[in-house]
């Protein structure tokens, strides 16, 4: 696992690092130029004082120091006799320049600077290594760089102090996250952090605003669960003491059949409630395919024909778009679409008329089904939507739950469910699915 703190410290440490390698490489640089300047202001002043002096012409130098004068040589050269009147260094023999001034010119494979005048006949130089004044511009240059070098150690544990202090309310949120219960989704105080860290610590907080709702809902719907299901099984357990209690076998097999009809009925809430938590518990899908939105309506109408022909109501298709294709799990859509025709069959009268139909508009597709039964009042529309809620007066003994499973569907799918009245006077349910491509 890579660590902020370090990284962070390794990357300014670098950073500064190369800051003083460029700074001492400036400081070289400029140096160089000053002493140069300096040396060359040297020269001249030097020469200054020797043609006001008196030299006399020597024809013999061995008496002079080798080492004495080393760093700067001078030749004082009679214009008219054309013999040296002064070296200070008999080893190295400067040329005569062409012009007055300073000038760069190799003597014995090394590079000199030479400042040449001429005054009262006589042809003033003096000169010095190149090397020489590089190494009095590196000295110099050594002497002003040290104290950033002896002040680098300390910086770098000064950044280090200042990382550890300013990391620190990251840990303290850290601690904070990993001390919590998991039934404490109390919200960390967000304004008491930097800026930095507020966009993470409002995340974590709607997430945990998500999780209590998430878990509120659980509560309900475990409490609406265990409070629905103890009245088909207390209806069992009637049941299950009639039958004990027959005496004639006209009366058992009334009792048997009245327990069958409950144990379907217990078996139909039960898968009921099963469909239902797996949706709720999720907001995201278990697959992401590609479907086709109509093949699989047309074969919910051929999987449902048997049931309407039986019950003489019309069933068909009014409208079919081929193209449309959604993202989806075929096995929950399959639910939805079912739970929606079996409440149309359930509650459009024999004689009646159920209509499907398929289509798209801009980037959104849909699918519809309308029937001529009683509808929905408008008032309740928005409530049939709740667990285990029946209209008042509804036909039917229907657990109140597959709306409810819709809904959890079609918000897995990011679809919308509208509800009308159809052009038959019954319900139209009406839902909207993102195309996988829009047009």
């Amino acid at each position: 696992m890579k660590s902020i703190r370090k990284r962070l410290l390794v990357i300014l440490l670098v950073t500064l690092a190369l800051g003083l390698l460029a700074g001492c490489l400036m400081v070289w640089q400029r140096a160089k130029e000053e002493s140069g300047e300096s040396l060359d202001y040297q020269m001249r002043e030097m020469a200054v004082s020797l043609y006001n002096g008196n030299f006399n012409e020597v024809g013999n130098l061995a008496h002079v120091d080798p080492e004495e004068n080393s760093n700067i040589v001078i030749q004082i050269i009679n214009t008219l006799t054309g013999r040296t009147a002064y070296q200070s260094h008999p080893s190295v023999r400067l040329p005569i320049l062409s012009h007055p001034g300073y000038q760069t010119v190799p003597i014995n494979n090394e590079n000199w600077r030479i400042y040449m005048v001429r005054q009262s006949g006589r042809v003033y130089e003096l000169a010095q290594p190149m090397s020489s004044r590089d190494r009095i511009a590196t000295e110099f240059a050594m002497h002003v760089s040290l104290p950033f070098l002896i002040v680098f150690p300390v910086i770098g544990l000064l950044i280090w102090l200042i990382l550890s202090h300013e990391l620190s309310p990251l840990l303290r949120f850290t601690s904070w996250i990993n001390q919590k219960h998991p039934e404490d989704l109390a919200q960390y105080p967000a304004q008491n952090l930097p800026q930095e860290l507020i966009p993470l610590a409002n995340a974590i907080n709607n997430l945990l605003t998500r999780l209590d709702h998430a878990l509120e809902q659980q509560r309900i719907f475990v409490a609406d669960a265990s409070h629905e299901l103890r009245t088909p099984l207390t209806a069992l357990t009637l049941q299950i003491q009639l039958l004990q209690a027959a005496r004639s076998p006209d009366e058992q097999q009334q009792a048997i059949r009245n327990l069958g009809t409950g144990v379907e009925r217990a078996r139909h809430l039960t898968e009921q409630l099963l469909v239902l938590a797996r949706n709720e518990a999720s907001l995201s899908l278990h697959s992401n395919n590609p479907i086709e939105l109509t093949p699989l309506v047309r074969d919910l109408l051929c999987q449902h024909a048997i049931v309407a022909n039986d019950r003489q109501i019309d069933l068909g298709m009014t409208e079919a778009d081929p193209d449309i294709t959604i993202l989806g799990n075929p096995p929950d859509l399959g639910i939805m679409l079912t739970n929606l025709l079996s409440n149309a069959l359930r509650y459009t009268p024999s004689g009646g008329r159920i209509d499907l139909a398929t289509g798209r508009s801009n980037d959104s597709c849909w699918f519809s089904i309308s029937d001529s039964g009683p509808g929905i009042p408008e008032e309740e529309r928005k409530r049939v939507f709740n667990r285990f809620y029946r209209i008042p007066g509804a036909a039917g003994n229907g657990t109140g739950l597959g709306l409810a499973i819709v809904r959890a569907i079609a918000d897995r799918h990011q679809a919308r469910i509208e509800l009308d009245t159809s052009a038959a006077g019954g319900l139209c349910v009406q839902v909207w699915f993102p195309c996988l491509h829009p047009t």
